[in-house]
Parts: C-alpha cells; sequence; structure tokens
C-alpha cells in the first residue's frame, strides 16, 4: 500500500520491501503458492525501484531476486534481473555466479561455458563457492 501511495522519486518502500521479503522469502517456510505469489511482489518491488531509480539498487538486491525468482522457476524474470545485474555491476562476481546458476538449472550448456570462461578471464575475486565451480567445470 504505501508502494502505491509514494511519489514517482521516492524508493524507500522498494529498498526496504527488497531486503525485508527475501530474508523471509529465503527460508522458504511457505507453502510453493505462498512462496510464488511473495516471490512475484517482491519482482514487482524490483521492477518499481528499477523504473524509480535504478542505480538505488544493490547489487546484493539484484541477486536476491535472481535467486528467489530462479528458485520458483521463473527463468524468464530471473533472466531478465540476471541481465540488469550485469549491465550495472559488470565486474562483480554476482555478475557471473547468478547467470552460471540459471544457465546450470535451464541447460543452457553454451551460455554457461561462455559465462565461466568470462568470469575466469574477469579480474573479479573467486569466492569459495565460484572457485569450485571452475575446478568442476574446467
Amino acid at each position: 500500500r504505501q508502494l502505491k501511495e509514494e511519489d514517482a522519486g521516492q524508493t524507500e518502500c522498494e529498498e526496504r520491501l527488497l531486503d525485508y521479503m527475501d530474508e523471509v522469502l529465503r527460508q522458504n517456510v511457505f507453502t510453493k503458492l505462498e512462496q510464488n505469489r511473495f516471490v512475484k511482489m517482491m519482482d514487482e518491488a524490483a521492477e518499481s525501484l528499477y523504473e524509480k531509480k535504478a542505480s538505488r539498487m544493490t547489487e546484493g538486491q539484484y541477486e536476491n531476486v535472481c535467486l528467489r525468482l530462479l528458485e520458483i522457476q521463473d527463468f524468464e524474470n530471473s533472466e531478465k534481473w540476471c541481465q540488469r545485474l550485469s549491465e550495472q555491476y559488470p565486474e562483480q562476481l554476482p555478475a557471473y555466479t547468478c547467470r552460471l546458476k540459471l544457465y546450470f538449472t535451464t541447460k543452457d550448456r553454451a551460455a554457461f561455458f561462455q559465462t565461466l570462461d568470462a568470469m575466469k578471464k574477469s579480474d573479479v575475486v573467486l569466492n569459495r563457492e565460484a572457485l569450485e565451480l571452475v575446478r568442476i567445470f574446467s
């Protein structure tokens, strides 16, 4: 309700909502139907923030939206957010790992290995999970 009452330039509700919703949704405490509905609401809040002021979205918020959508198998919207993450934060690890998870899940072998190769060639500092992916798939 507050989201709809905000002015065009206000983003506080979206920012708070995205962070709060992710904390709850990543616990998977809802039924499948409820989880899907709430993830869609999270997607709508993210879309509102993106349209108002994309620069206010953090890489973590992008990543969270991508992963929650991936969990409910909304591959189309997950890909949209992965792309946006890659555009706004091109040299950050989540820009690669989100796409890798998406492509692995959707069995897009060519895109997976292209992204993995790009990550290996980048200057991004890899975490344990990313290093394991490189080790396994190289």
